[in-house]
């Protein structure tokens, strides 16, 4: 005897379900302004390292009595700041300022700098991109 086996097959199809964003942080950071660099410790200059969407306060003063302007080059044309314009800036100081702004260019690294000061006060601003959590991607579903 002879037996036929038939098989069913499953179809499945794959959608797109909007992606779970963690809600943005509000960090809050301190540098102190010296002609010689931002922070002049053993580690000036530091790298700011934040999360796109995050609300960022930088608590600015004048550790030396001297002018400063804290700005993020947000459109990488170098040390001469766009205020206002392209790019995040605080207002002169001293004795000292606090610049809040909602960090919503595009994640990437870019510079910081004091723009009186460009060439010894500047580091690193990295925009990471916020994380995904819980659903997002794509899923397959049986049909």
């Amino acid at each position: 005897m002879l037996a036929i086996l038939s098989m069913t097959s499953l179809i499945a199809t794959s959608v797109n379900i909007p992606a779970k964003v963690d809600a943005a942080s509000t960090p809050s950071i301190s540098l102190i302004g010296f002609i010689s660099a931002w922070n002049n410790t053993s580690v000036p200059n530091p790298t700011i390292t934040v999360t796109q969407g995050d609300t960022l306060t930088i608590q600015l003063s004048s550790g030396d009595g001297a002018v400063h302007r804290f700005f993020v080059d947000v459109d990488r044309n170098g040390m001469t700041p766009d205020c206002p314009g392209a790019d995040v800036c605080s207002n002169v100081f001293p004795p000292s300022t606090s610049l809040t702004f909602t960090v919503s260019f595009a994640p990437g690294t870019y510079t910081y700098y004091c723009s009186v000061h460009p060439t010894t006060m500047l580091g690193q601003f990295v925009v990471l991109q916020p994380p995904v959590t819980g659903g997002g991607g794509r899923h397959m579903l049986e049909m």
